[in-house]
């Protein structure tokens, strides 16, 4: 995965480069990309248990950042990044709207959604107003890191270190849901990916999840 990734950007640079006529199209490089074969740990998710632990753990600390940091991540689906760099003009609570694409950023293909914000959203981010003595950021700058913080929190909350990264909680928002029964297009959306794209990723992770609409089980008028 390493080597793809990092031969992607490679291609993605050469396409720039193309497109802002610095080469010729002749001179584009041929890259061969090598086959992404999808580990069995690659699409993990914590439990319901497991991420109400990791809140435990977090919710007793000093700083609330990383408490409002798993709230917002899970809540979302969020990646680390998006949530860590927040603005305030992002957040609007007098329309309850969540915007996770900060006001003049280019769309790229890591797409971000609106998401509404729910009470304990909320309450986090009103602590973090109170908190932080940024006027732009919400968790305080845009170089926050909590990175190692959460892989410590995950290892007083039991998870095993090969789980403890902030991106699973995006993994595991969306196998919840879709664990719960919601709609794999309203996952979809919220994750700003393709129905396809989540079906790929998290569709194993729910087999059972039929079994609890009557448009699959209710086979009358022909069995």
């Amino acid at each position: 995965p390493t080597v793809l990734r990092e031969f992607n950007v490679l291609v993605a640079a050469a396409g720039k480069a193309l497109k802002w006529k610095l080469i010729r199209k002749e001179d584009m490089p041929e890259v061969e990309l090598p086959p992404h074969e999808r580990r069995d740990d690659e699409m993990a998710f914590l439990t319901k248990a497991e991420v109400r632990a990791l809140l435990n753990v977090t919710a007793g600390l000093a700083d609330p950042r990383l408490h409002a940091f798993c709230v917002l991540a899970y809540a979302c689906a969020a990646r680390r990044r998006s949530i860590e760099r927040l603005t305030f003009d992002q957040v609007d609570l007098a329309r309850q709207r969540l915007f996770l694409q900060p006001k003049g950023r280019l769309q790229t293909s890591k797409r971000r959604a609106v998401v509404p914000i729910t009470p304990s959203m909320a309450h986090e981010i009103k602590k973090l107003q109170v908190w932080t003595d940024s006027d732009t950021w919400l968790f305080g700058s845009s170089g926050v890191d909590l990175r190692k913080r959460f892989v410590a929190a995950c290892e007083a909350a039991g998870i095993d270190r090969e789980r403890s990264f902030p991106h699973i909680l995006r993994h595991s928002r969306a196998t919840h849901m879709l664990q719960d029964g919601e709609e794999i297009w309203t996952v979809a959306t919220l994750l700003c990916d393709t129905v396809e794209t989540v079906q790929r990723g998290y569709g194993h992770h729910c087999p059972d999840y039929l079994s609890t609409r009557s448009s699959f089980t209710d086979l009358g008028g022909v069995l």
